[in-house]
């Protein structure tokens, strides 16, 4: 997506002085709250059009952002019968839970093959990691025929460079 341009000259001015590379990242990171929780919201009503009972996994990089995100998720869908909740063992097969939210370090022990897709931020993290986030939906019991995998990027940013660098590393992989 593309950043509005006061942020984009904000996070490009940060970058220019070398030393406020964590900051330009948050600012990344606040604008691409509401990009996250919008393709979370298409992801999960698309699922649930082919399986009533499915919807999203959403992956933030924070329980603060975990928390934004599902209150921002009720205020504005609630009323379309759209529900998230962190993940937990009853919310994985709650078919109430349409979104169901997790963060970053919460990627191994658990399967999710209720939903048929993954939406997620670029993260600081391995490629062992951003594998086994894939995998919480992609096993053994989904019958879906294929699964989405949704990563939401701001343009012409630092995000934007990680993300390449993450692609590039996670084909070698394969």
């Amino acid at each position: 997506f593309e950043m509005p341009p006061d942020l984009l000259q904000r996070h490009t001015q940060l970058l220019q002085s070398g030393r406020n590379w964590s900051d330009a990242f948050e600012l990344c990171m606040d604008a691409s709250a509401a990009q996250l929780v919008q393709a979370a919201v298409a992801e999960a009503t698309q699922d649930r059009a082919v399986n009533p009972t499915g919807g999203c996994l959403l992956v933030l990089d924070s329980q603060a952002r975990l928390n934004a995100a599902r209150t921002a998720i009720e205020a504005g869908f609630g009323d379309h019968g759209l529900r998230a909740a962190e993940r937990t063992i009853a919310n994985a097969e709650d078919p109430n839970v349409a979104i169901i939210l997790a963060t970053k370090g919460d990627v191994t022990g658990y399967n999710l093959v209720r939903v048929g897709a993954l939406v997620t931020g670029v993260y600081p993290s391995s490629a062992a990691k951003r594998h086994q986030m894939r995998g919480r939906i992609r096993r053994v019991g989904q019958t879906r025929a294929e699964v989405r995998y949704v990563t939401v990027v701001p343009k012409f940013t630092i995000m934007e460079l990680l993300h390449r660098r993450h692609n590039s590393v996670d084909k070698a992989n394969e």
